[in-house]
């Protein structure tokens, strides 16, 4: 039979001790903090990468919004108009709607032959509204127009917004009524809340004013300082040229 010799020390054990019950939770603990450290790192990076691409979505699509909102105006025919209509404002919770009388080739829809495109802000089931496009053909009133009205056709523009309100500037003052038959205002002025967005958003936008020509008719005019729609602008304050007098705000 073979002999085995082991070492021991002067208390008679084994110099080949294994870890103890102790040193082993403490590892375990360590490596549980170290995992739970990495994990939060990793999620807060996640959530921080999430809300930077919904604020990026949500501002290319206000820019987009008010990008055709602002050509809207800037394209208003000379027997178009606008005006604030509440007869569905309780539909809306008391907010009116944004008429577009007399439309042609506005918010990317052909020409109407007279009809009339409606900016609303539809409420949601989120206790948030959506700024949705209708259009109404010419001639449909009453019964019809209601049907429309409360039917699935909306376009909807810019979701997830709350508060909107609109104002008009015209002779030096600011209304927040335009009746119909009001005529044209010289700005307009949407102040609204967009979730994502850390601040209130104003846009003010300039309504080209009409002039007489030769031919012994009335024809929307532009200022020079006016861009294009391929401009970049700012969604916040999109600056219109104001009439002599007037403080845009700062930024």
């Amino acid at each position: 039979m073979r002999n085995v010799a082991i070492n021991c020390n002067d208390n008679g054990r084994s110099k080949h001790s294994a870890f103890t019950l102790l040193e082993i939770v403490l590892a375990m603990t360590i490596l549980a903090l170290l995992a739970g450290a990495l994990y939060s790192i990793s999620t807060a990076a996640i959530e921080s990468t999430k809300e930077a691409l919904i604020e990026q979505f949500t501002m290319r699509r206000l820019e987009g919004f008010l990008h055709l909102t602002r050509d809207a105006l800037l394209n208003l025919p000379a027997n178009g108009s606008i005006y604030l209509n509440t007869d569905n404002a309780s539909n809306n919770n008391g907010v009116p709607d944004l008429y577009f009388q007399n439309a042609t080739g506005l918010f990317g829809f052909a020409s109407l032959a007279g009809g009339t495109l409606i900016l609303s802000p539809r409420a949601a089931n989120d206790k948030t509204r959506s700024f949705s496009i209708l259009r109404v053909p010419k001639n449909i009133q009453g019964s019809e127009l209601a049907t429309l009205y409360e039917g699935d056709t909306w376009v909807t523009l810019l979701p997830k917004i709350k508060r909107p309100h609109w104002s008009f500037f015209k002779n030096g003052t600011w209304s927040d009524e335009w009746p119909q038959g009001a005529g044209r205002p010289q700005l307009v002025r949407l102040e609204m809340e967009v979730v994502g967005m850390r601040s209130m958003v104003e846009a003010i936008f300039y309504v080209p004013a009409l002039v007489k020509n030769s031919f012994s008719s009335f024809m929307p005019i532009r200022p020079p300082n006016v861009t294009n729609s391929n401009s970049q602008s700012d969604p916040k304050f999109n600056k219109a040229p104001a009439p002599a007098g007037l403080k845009m705000p700062a930024r």
